[in-house]
């Protein structure tokens, strides 16, 4: 389903319009393949792999961080509770693990398999009880639960989804392959034993991003894909601009949906001699 969203003058923009397969057969146009009509996702295809390239460069790009995947003042809790579980189909780190019945949701720390054992869990929503099973937002994963426990301190696990993390407030840390890092005066520890504040960044589905952000995914994938295949025509120059183009419009749609004016940032004000529009909002 296509996503609506807003801008801070009330219009609206609806994401989706750049579809996968439509996107894919952009790519492909490029090496002057024709169109498909289904995609081919985990094929060995050219179609297969140019939805890589597609699905490559949408997870690179908005690890830049653009605000339609932007949450601010997210609470971050450490892994406080502790269940233990039987595991039937395994789980992976970072997913959003939710109980039935009680409808808790928790962060798992880490990935487990088939078997019994203790699954540690950053809780999000809800409360944990010691009997309803849980099962996994992202793979498969099942477990049945037969007893719960309390964690006085434990890792602050990144969701699988989030690309990009900030620390709000007095807090320091860094991003250690989904662990938070306490880097705050000197902890130097990725064990913790409160919550913290951080604006983070979640990977948005191609088919809901607005479509200026699509359109430059597109573009930057496309270009990668014609100098992997060594087809299509390779002029650099028309290249970088078209990708600057796109980029442009891309920052553009973005500062409109944030409701920051590109024109007054520090890099345009400087350019201008410092002089600023009074109504404008900066960054």
């Amino acid at each position: 389903m296509a996503q609506t969203f807003t801008f801070e003058d009330g219009s609206e923009a609806t994401g989706g319009s750049s579809a996968t397969l439509d996107a894919v057969n952009e790519i492909l146009e490029a090496i002057g393949e024709p169109p498909a009509t289904t995609l081919d996702t985990g094929g060995t295809s050219e179609v297969a792999e140019a939805e890589i390239f597609l699905d490559r460069f949408n997870k690179r790009v908005q690890k830049r961080g653009w605000y339609v995947g932007q949450e601010e003042d997210v609470e971050l809790n450490f892994a406080s509770v502790s269940l233990t579980v039987d595991v039937t189909t395994a789980f992976t780190a970072g997913e959003l693990v939710t109980q039935a019945t009680s409808a808790a949701t928790g962060i798992i720390t880490a990935a487990m398999g088939v078997g019994a054992g203790t699954m540690y869990l950053c809780p999000v929503s809800g409360t944990f009880d010691g009997t309803h099973a849980v099962s996994g937002g992202t793979s498969a994963g099942a477990a049945t639960v037969s007893a719960v426990g309390a964690e006085t301190s434990g890792y602050i696990q990144v969701q699988d989804d989030v690309l990009k993390i900030e620390a709000e407030g007095p807090y320091e840390f860094s991003d250690r392959n989904g662990h938070l890092f306490d880097r705050y005066s000197d902890n130097n520890t990725l064990t913790w034993s409160d919550s913290v504040k951080a604006t983070l960044w979640r990977e948005i589905t191609f088919s809901q991003l607005p479509d200026a952000l699509a359109g430059f995914i597109i573009i930057a994938a496309k270009h990668a894909f014609q100098r992997y295949k060594k087809r299509g025509g390779l002029d650099e120059q028309l290249l970088a601009d078209e990708l600057a183009r796109a980029l442009t419009a891309a920052a553009q749609e973005d500062s409109d949906m944030s409701g920051v004016n590109v024109l007054e940032t520090t890099e345009a004000r400087r350019y201008r001699g410092n002089r600023t529009r009074p109504s404008a909002r900066s960054v």
